[in-house]
């Protein structure tokens, strides 16, 4: 998928020791449907994060995390739309960990909804 999404320059990013979690998300991004434009943005950006954060992910992933790894980012509304679609993606490959409700009083109010 790399190599249709970046035909000139796909080396880059099958040369990134990232090259699985960029895989794995260009897929997702074609299969959910979105623009070849959009898709090659979010992979460049994924890519840029990834490699700045200089640490592999996980297998099992959660919003701390992302927001650790997302920390080296420029910021900006095109880099929290990538974060969004990537935590998307892990959730629908079964990568995404709930985060644990640490308020007082949580474990009550989750027994009094079931």
């Amino acid at each position: 998928m790399l190599e249709q999404l970046f035909p000139k320059y796909h080396q880059r990013y099958v040369a990134s020791p990232f090259c699985d979690q960029l895989e794995l998300f260009a897929q997702w991004l074609t299969d959910t449907g979105y623009r070849h434009d959009l898709a090659q943005d979010h992979v460049r950006r994924l890519r840029q994060v990834l490699e700045l954060a200089g640490e592999p992910l996980a297998q099992m992933v959660n919003g701390v995390d992302l927001d650790r790894v997302f920390a080296v980012a420029p910021g900006g509304a095109s880099f929290a739309a990538t974060r969004r679609a990537f935590a998307r993606c892990l959730a629908d490959q079964g990568r995404w960990r709930p985060e644990t409700d640490v308020r007082p009083h949580a474990q009550e109010i989750g027994r009094a909804h079931v």
